[in-house]
């Protein structure tokens, strides 16, 4: 064979190693133009611009005497102690635990004098009561069927919880003119200690519902409607007055609990389903878009103040090197800090302040169109890839886009969890037969959301109704966050 010569072999081989070194050495180069292209693009920021008006905060209206926020904060204050003068007390710390520059927050120390006033401002805090059934397995479901089932232990814990329960009977009385305003540090960050009125809420809801099915299984009716009432007026001025997004999931968790209480006893009882519709009045899709844009604004403070403390250039220093070489490495780290070649601070700040104002203003159709917008949203920037300029600002904000659109669908399942629970009762209060349950309900007039999410069990005894929060999830619904209803085996009419 030709080719076995060594001349031609040589030959064959020279011209490979010619052929790979020309494209292995043009490989480089082609790496570098491209990275030299890329670092020369993106060297310049743009210019501050102001802020959308739809981002502003809300400014604080309600007096601090009539404020529930403050009582709600200081509700595990000591026995004998005024909640909400603890509370005010409390809160005074959380401005200045807000106030504090990010480098006294980042060292522990630092917070020691704050928490020495926070205890000797709450005293010996009220003793909690834990453990089933007070705390249920099946909270989705309002913990109906576990505390019916243990009536006597539950009773033996709501006495431990007295003074809690007294404080929470105290607020929104109709004899006091008190409403809800969460407040907000004037200095927003990560580590601000928003929703300090979330636990004593908790506890609130948790007090009136237990008590309301005590005292329907005692045969007192209209002594539970009143107390679920209470828990419907105190979530109604949550959800008016809360500012943060901790405070409105926690609100949205509330309000379902509530509505599944309600429901679950009137799917026992068709005379409580036909007298209890009003505990189950829908909430305005106007106040839940109301709600929504207030913590968005609230969030886009929060990550305004993250981006712009990230952005902070530290004084050169020496780096601990020889002098030279640490001169040489300060000197590019205050370059780099300065010019933030793919992380620039304005074109973030931009970045993010439109993201926000955009998720806003797709609220103008209701929850549920700013949920597909946001989807929508998404499924281009995952079409889109890595973007030339700010690479790393838009890595950040595209993340922010991922993780906020999972709020937004579980602000979407609220309405729909309502809807849901307004039809088991008014089945339950027909006495319709469980074999005909699903086409009665197929008459009604429900929405197109809840008509083509509902399913029905094949006996007609419950029914489940697939969730917004569903729909983005790769895995299966938390049974906390699923929407299901069912009717027990034994109703009393």
């Amino acid at each position: 064979m030709a080719w076995l010569r060594p001349s031609v072999m040589v030959t064959v081989m020279v011209t490979v190693v010619v052929v790979v070194t020309a494209l292995v050495g043009a490989v480089p180069v082609a790496l570098l133009a491209v990275a030299t292209a890329w670092l020369l693009s993106n060297r310049s920021d743009i210019e501050p611009r102001v802020r959308p008006a739809v981002l502003q905060l809300a400014a604080p209206t309600l007096p601090d005497e009539r404020n529930a926020f403050f009582a709600l904060t200081g509700l595990s204050a000591e026995a004998g102690r005024d909640p909400a003068a603890v509370g005010r007390a409390l809160w005074q710390v959380n401005l200045a635990r807000a106030a504090m520059p990010q480098r006294e927050r980042l060292e522990t120390k630092g917070y020691e004098e704050l928490n020495r006033q926070d205890a000797a401002a709450t005293g010996t805090r009220l003793p909690t009561v834990s453990g089933a059934p007070l705390y249920c397995k099946d909270a989705a479901a309002g913990c109906v069927a576990e505390w019916l089932a243990d009536p006597v232990a539950l009773a033996a814990q709501r006495a431990q919880m007295a003074v809690w329960g007294a404080r929470c009977d105290s607020l929104f009385t109709p004899d006091r003119d008190t409403g809800f305003e969460e407040r907000l540090p004037l200095t927003l960050h990560p580590a601000a200690h928003l929703a300090a009125h979330v636990s004593g809420a908790m506890l609130c809801g948790l007090w009136w519902r237990s008590g309301a099915v005590l005292a329907w299984q005692q045969g007192q009716p209209q002594q539970a409607r009143a107390l679920l009432q209470r828990a419907t007026d105190m979530n109604q001025r949550l959800l008016a007055g809360g500012q943060s997004l901790i405070s409105y999931v926690v609100t949205a968790s509330i309000i379902r609990d509530t509505q599944s209480t309600v429901s679950a006893l009137g799917l026992r009882d068709a005379a409580w389903a036909a007298t209890s519709a009003q505990l189950l009045a829908a909430v305005p899709d106007a106040a839940l878009v109301a709600a929504t844009r207030r913590w968005m604004a609230v969030e886009a403070a929060v990550g305004r103040h993250a981006l712009a403390e990230a952005f902070d250039c530290a004084d050169p220093a020496a780096s601990g090197l020889d002098q030279l070489l640490g001169r040489l490495v300060a000197r590019l780290s205050d370059w780099q800090c300065r010019h933030r070649i793919g992380f620039q601070k304005e074109r973030t700040l931009v970045l993010a302040d439109d993201f926000w104002a955009d998720a806003a203003h797709a609220l103008d159709g209701g929850i549920p169109a700013g949920v597909k917008h946001l989807q929508m949203r998404q499924q281009q920037a995952d079409s889109t890839g890595l973007r030339w300029r700010n690479t790393l600002g838009h890595i950040l904000i595209d993340m922010a886009l991922r993780a906020h659109s999972t709020y937004l669908r579980q602000a979407a399942d609220l309405p729909l969890h309502t809807e849901a629970a307004a039809l088991a009762l008014a089945a339950a209060a027909q006495r319709v037969p469980a074999a005909e349950r699903a086409a009665w309900a197929q008459r009604q007039p429900l929405s197109a959301d809840l008509r083509e999410r509902l399913q029905w069990d094949a006996s007609g005894q419950g029914f489940t109704v697939r969730t917004w929060y569903q729909d983005g999830q790769n895995t299966p619904t938390e049974p906390r966050k699923a929407i299901r209803f069912v009717w027990p085996d034994s109703p009393r009419g």
